[in-house]
């Protein structure tokens, strides 16, 4: 319980930030999911860097590209993901990837690419994305995803460093389950 409360308030600050810092908000609406990044931006250390490299993580993932996530994961490379029920988990890179693979030869369809961009920090090799997912990938079952991850530039590319996931069920699924208990 204590792990659900502790995202939520996570989730509430995130958002909390988002509308205290419009500044930010209004340079991220450049970003929306049709802006094309220019090829000469895509390995800089910009937030349109970053950007690239997320739409780059999300698209290969989605698809189940385990050798592009060879090179989009750094070798260092740890997820933590908390799940709906409090459960913790945690990966290593070859672990993480060991999953795509499993889902790939399981035939699995493409995963939802859908994602709602709240921030993005750049500060020379270090950066932060921080977005909301929506997928059935971890689970099973179609779930929000809050997202923060880190990247770091090396080798002349944004690699993702770490990514804390917190999994909730879809508002939507909330509603129904409450109206089943009734």
């Amino acid at each position: 319980m204590k792990l659900k409360a502790f995202s939520v308030v996570i989730f509430a600050i995130c958002s909390l930030w988002g509308i205290a810092n419009a500044d930010v908000k209004q340079k991220m609406t450049v970003l929306d999911p049709g802006y094309v990044v220019p090829e000469k931006l895509k390995g800089t250390r910009t937030v349109e860097g970053v950007r690239a490299a997320m739409d780059h993580l999300i698209d290969r993932a989605t698809h189940y590209d385990v050798d592009a996530l060879e090179s989009i994961y750094h070798k260092d490379f740890h997820t933590t993901l908390v799940l709906p029920d409090g459960t913790v988990k945690a990966y290593n890179k070859k672990q993480f990837i060991t999953i795509f693979r499993k889902q790939a030869e399981e035939g699995k369809v493409q995963l939802n690419t859908w994602a709602d961009w709240h921030d993005f920090h750049v500060l020379g090799n270090s950066a932060v994305s921080v977005l909301t997912r929506k997928h059935s990938g971890m689970t099973g079952e179609e779930m929000l995803l809050l997202c923060n991850i880190e990247l770091r530039f090396e080798d002349g590319r944004w690699q993702v460093l770490r990514e804390q996931i917190y999994l909730q069920p879809l508002p939507e699924t909330k509603t129904k389950t409450k109206a089943k208990a009734k």
